[in-house]
C-alpha cells in the first residue's frame, strides 16, 4: 500500500498540527498546579488516555504486520504524549511523562535502524523516527525549564 501524494500531504499537515500542539502543551506555564481540577475533566482525560493508548497499541501491531505505515504509529505516539502531558498535574509528572516518551522514541528509532538494514523500511521512515525522538527530547527540555 503506497500512500498517494494527497495522503502524504494530509499526514504531513496532521503531523505538523500534532507537533504544534505538543510544543504548546510543553511550553505552557502551569500556574494552577495547586488548584484542584474539575473531577469531571480528570475522568474525561483518563478515558481519553485509555483510548489513545489503545490506538497506539493497535497501530503498533498493525505496523508490525505490515498493514499500516510507521507514520500512523508516530501520529498515535504524538497524540498520546500530548494527552499525557495535558493530564499531568505537576511539573515533575510532566518530566516523567517526557522521560518515558524519550525512552520509547529511542527504542523505536533503534528498532527502525535495524529494519532499514534489513531493507524492511525506508530511510525516510527511520528519519521520521529520529525527528520524533528529537521532538520528545525538546519536550523534555521544555518541561524541565518551565516555571
Amino acid at each position: 500500500m503506497r500512500p498517494t501524494a494527497k495522503i502524504s500531504v494530509r499526514l504531513l499537515v496532521l503531523s505538523i498540527s500534532c507537533t504544534c500542539l505538543l510544543f504548546v502543551l510543553c511550553n505552557s506555564v502551569w500556574t494552577q498546579e495547586t488548584k484542584k481540577a474539575n473531577p469531571n475533566i480528570k475522568e474525561l482525560q483518563k478515558q481519553r488516555l485509555a483510548v489513545l493508548e489503545e490506538i497506539r497499541d493497535s497501530a503498533t501491531k498493525l505496523f508490525q504486520n505490515a498493514r499500516i505505515s510507521y507514520e500512523d504509529v508516530l501520529l498515535a505516539e504524538r497524540d498520546l504524549l500530548a494527552a499525557r502531558i495535558a493530564h499531568a498535574e505537576t511539573r515533575k509528572d510532566r518530566i516523567k511523562v517526557c522521560d518515558e516518551a524519550v525512552q520509547n522514541a529511542i527504542e523505536s528509532y533503534k528498532f527502525l535502524q535495524e529494519r532499514v538494514k534489513e531493507a524492511r523500511v525506508t530511510r525516510v521512515t527511520e528519519l521520521k523516527a529520529k525527528a520524533f525522538l528529537l521532538e520528545t527530547q525538546i519536550a523534555r527540555a521544555n518541561a524541565e525549564t518551565e516555571d
